[in-house]
């Protein structure tokens, strides 16, 4: 078993941990920092660039816990995400809040907390966003 924390303070902010057992790698958590902007709000994910995950687990539902999962879904396109129901529709409602106040905001959100399964079904999704009535 490997364990890297790649938290990088020992205050609150920015958790995130990784595990190799076996052959599976994961990611437990990956939280930003509340207090922090850029790179320093984020875990130290550049410690495990060169290792594809298999899942991302989110404990829960705090921002130091789940703040950078976009992030980490973008550099790490292939790994499965898991999380508790009560997270995910957190995250759902947030994804429908962002619609109404900003479609920007929503299509970033969108582009990494839903899973796509090609280019035409995220295109049919821009186009309806498009064509949605204020």
């Amino acid at each position: 078993m490997k364990f890297i924390n790649l938290t990088r303070r020992t205050e609150i902010g920015a958790n995130s941990y990784y595990l190799e057992i076996a052959d599976r790698r994961l990611v437990l958590d990956c939280g930003m920092h509340p207090k922090n902007e850029g790179d320093d709000a984020l875990p130290n994910f550049k410690a495990i660039a060169d290792r594809p995950l298999d899942a991302i687990l989110i404990s829960h539902s705090h921002q130091d816990h789940i703040g950078t999962l976009p992030v980490l879904m973008r550099r790490q396109p292939n790994a499965r995400v898991f999380m508790p129901e009560a997270t995910a529709d957190i995250g759902a409602f947030v994804m429908e809040e962002l619609k109404k106040l900003d479609k920007v905001a929503y299509v970033r959100f969108a582009s990494v907390y839903r899973h796509f399964r090609d280019i035409g079904e995220f295109m049919t999704e821009l186009k309806d966003l498009l064509n949605a009535k204020e």
